[in-house]
């Protein structure tokens, strides 16, 4: 039997042209790296909002819609009653980011 030897051809990362190189090391600018923090936050006070108004028992998170947009929260949907509605404000100034509460919700 005869052995076969495949040479894999290797060209080391140093030598290779530039048409194959990709620049990673460019930095991310202050402004970018802002507004990816900004959507981040935004989605993470979404989510913060919704899990508060899903674990209160005197709101209905179902009903519920929630929309953040530079720390100002607008929620919108069906309550109970004025107390309900009232509670919902509460809730969702009360977490950490939130600027102000747009409280579009109207009684069932």
């Amino acid at each position: 039997m005869a052995r076969i030897r495949l040479k894999a051809h290797y060209t080391p990362i140093e030598k290779q042209s530039p048409k194959n190189k990709k620049d990673v090391s460019k930095p991310i600018s202050r402004q970018m790296r802002s507004k990816m923090m900004e959507k981040i936050d935004d989605a993470s006070i979404t989510a913060q909002v919704k899990m508060a108004l899903l674990f209160h028992r005197a709101t209905s998170a179902l009903k519920t819609s929630v929309a953040t947009k530079d720390g100002i929260v607008t929620v919108s949907g069906k309550a109970k009653n004025t107390a309900e509605k009232d509670l919902v404000t509460k809730l969702v100034s009360d977490i950490h980011g939130v600027n102000s509460v747009v409280n579009h919700m109207t009684q069932e």
